[in-house]
């Protein structure tokens, strides 16, 4: 009862006010032409070029991936193809200080699996941010894009059978690595979505790690919201 003898209403608390919401910085690096701007549009905007041309400028997405126990705002960063991995802040400023290359929380690494030669470029990338940054509480997932071309363009740049090409490299990142590795196709939407699952996962649980709480999240249980 208020002060005026009228009955007051409480309001209502708000179902998800309670649900953590964690922010991540992800960067998308890889080889010219590997489908990198291809996987986040289509993840985000649900469209796909077939003349998207390769990347010029740094550009950035926000997708939200909503978990059933915690919320992951994300800004991704889709930058051209660096030369190099900086090494220390100093490098860093000097040649990619607008880029943010060192204080991401996660990295995509794409490449694309008609061309062997586009994952060599990332074992050095891996390389460099290992040397730059340890791997220890760093998520890195590997995409191995534009699997709908893998029976036809393979086989043009080694002898060697394309499904051994492919089972070597996934073996090398899973147990040489130890990191997730997802075949997906920008152009058939396959696995995309897959692909940022496993690295909002990995993502949520360094952070949880961090603040003292331990376990693994269920990955069925997961939705993406873009804005």
């Amino acid at each position: 009862m208020s002060q005026n003898g009228k009955s007051s209403k409480s309001t209502p608390g708000r179902s998800d006010e309670h649900v953590p919401i964690h922010f991540a910085k992800i960067i998308i690096l890889g080889d010219t032409g590997v489908g990198k701007t291809s996987l986040i549009k289509r993840l985000m905007r649900n469209t796909f070029n077939t003349e998207e041309p390769s990347s010029k400028n740094k550009e950035e997405y926000f997708p939200n991936l909503v978990y059933e126990s915690s919320i992951l705002e994300c800004r991704v960063t889709d930058l051209p193809k660096i030369d190099k991995f900086p090494a220390s802040s100093e490098e860093e400023w000097e040649h990619n200080r607008h880029n943010g290359l060192r204080s991401a929380d996660a990295y995509l690494l794409v490449y694309d699996v008609t061309r062997p030669s586009s994952f060599h470029f990332l074992q050095c990338i891996r390389d460099q941010i290992a040397m730059s940054r340890g791997l220890c509480e760093i998520p890195i997932v590997v995409a191995a894009n534009k699997t709908d071309l893998v029976n036809d363009e393979v086989a043009h740049e080694t002898d060697r059978e394309p499904s051994k090409i492919r089972h070597d490299i996934s073996s090398k990142v899973k147990k040489a690595w130890k990191l997730n590795h997802t075949e997906c196709s920008s152009k058939f939407n396959w696995n995309i979505s897959t692909v940022f699952r496993e690295l909002a996962s990995e993502i949520l649980v360094v952070k949880n790690r961090r603040n003292g709480i331990h376990g693994k999240f269920e990955k069925k249980k997961c939705c993406f919201v873009c804005i």
